[in-house]
C-alpha cells in the first residue's frame, strides 16, 4: 500500500494551522529563553564592559562614547524586552490551552508538542489507537487556531 502525504489545508486557514503548530513547538524553548534572559540580565549587571577590541563601541547621539553604565542599561533594557515578549507569547499559549483542557484527549497537545513524544508512545500512554491520536490532535490544533486567530482560521 502506497503511503500518501496528508494534505494540509490551503490558503489562510492552512497558514494559520502552520502558525499554531510553530507556536506550540516553540513553547518549551520560550520557557527556556526566559531563564536565559534572567541569567543574562544578572550577568550584565556584573559585567565590566572593558576595552575588548572585539566589542563594537556604541556611540551616543552627540558622538560621545556611551559610559559603562549606559551600555549596561541599554543591554539590560533589550534583554528585558526580549523576556517580556516571550512571556506574553507563553501567556497567550497557556490561555488558549486552558480553553481546550476540558476536551477529551487535550493532553495530546502537551505530549506531542512540548514533550515531543511520538504518536505511538502517546497512544500507549492514553490507551487509544494511533489514528485516534492523529484525529484528536488535528481537531485540537483546529480549535487552538480559532482561539488564537479568530475568524482568520476559518477562511
Amino acid at each position: 500500500m502506497k503511503k500518501t502525504k496528508k494534505q494540509q489545508p490551503d490558503g489562510k486557514a492552512g497558514d494559520v494551522i502552520r502558525k499554531v503548530k510553530r507556536r506550540l513547538y516553540a513553547y518549551p524553548q520560550l520557557k527556556e529563553n526566559i531563564k536565559e534572559y534572567e541569567l543574562d540580565i544578572e550577568d550584565t549587571k556584573k559585567e565590566l564592559f572593558g576595552r575588548d577590541k572585539s566589542i563594537v563601541l556604541q556611540v551616543s547621539r552627540g558622538g560621545e562614547p556611551l559610559s559603562i553604565e549606559e551600555r549596561r542599561a541599554a543591554r539590560i533594557l533589550l534583554l528585558e524586552q526580549y523576556k517580556e515578549r516571550d512571556e506574553r507569547e507563553i501567556k497567550t499559549i497557556e490561555r488558549a490551552l486552558k480553553k481546550i483542557e476540558v476536551e477529551e484527549y487535550s493532553g495530546i497537545i502537551r505530549l506531542y508538542y512540548f514533550d515531543r513524544l511520538v504518536v505511538q508512545a502517546i497512544a500507549e500512554r492514553m490507551h487509544c489507537d494511533e489514528s485516534t491520536v492523529y484525529r484528536k490532535k488535528a481537531r485540537l490544533v483546529n480549535m487552538l487556531s480559532v482561539i488564537l486567530y479568530g475568524a482568520d482560521a476559518l477562511v
